[in-house]
């Protein structure tokens, strides 16, 4: 009983609608994956996220932070 609640907030922090997507990495932009069987939530979720690389411009901060190695610029 006094775990519960350390638990209910962990298992929200695992939930996959609650967090939609990761970035997928390897390819010359910015990419989110979902699960297949996504529902509205998780594709929303989802869309924020890629929002979030996008403000914070994740491609160019990877790309300065590992070299990007025959990268093609993704501004063009």
């Amino acid at each position: 009983l006094l775990i519960r609640p350390s638990i209910r907030r962990l298992l929200a922090r695992l939930d996959p609608d609650a967090v939609g997507g990761a970035f997928l990495l390897g390819v010359n932009g910015l990419s989110v994956i979902g699960h297949g069987s996504s529902n509205s939530t998780a594709v929303a979720n989802a869309i924020r996220t890629a929002a979030i690389g996008v403000r914070h411009d994740l491609v160019q901060e990877l790309a300065a932070e590992f070299g990007d190695r025959g990268a093609v610029d993704s501004s063009a």
